[in-house]
């Protein structure tokens, strides 16, 4: 029986550790945070922050915690195409 509980117990313990390395799952979002568009896109990146913050508080998904990786398109269609390309590429 104390054969059973310590294998439980080693089991338990390792399956909570294979959970703690992984790297957090990256979101990436561009909003207009400045320039003409501002207005409406404030709101929508502030909801995204809030979003992730109350995933990671309750855990995560499936035990891994969220990044959110945020830029400025500055309502600019080139920033935005430069900011695109380095998220698919970089981040």
């Amino acid at each position: 029986m104390k054969k059973i509980i310590s294998f439980i117990f080693i089991i338990s313990g390792l399956l909570l550790l294979s959970g703690c390395g992984q790297p957090p799952l990256k979101i990436g979002a561009i909003y207009n945070l400045t320039g003409t568009q501002s207005a409406l896109d404030q709101p929508s990146a502030q909801g995204a922050q809030l979003a992730v913050k109350q995933i990671n508080e309750a855990g995560g998904v499936l035990g891994r915690k969220l990044k959110l990786i945020l830029y400025d398109g500055q309502t600019d269609p080139a920033t935005i195409k430069k900011l695109t390309k380095k998220l698919i590429e970089k981040d």
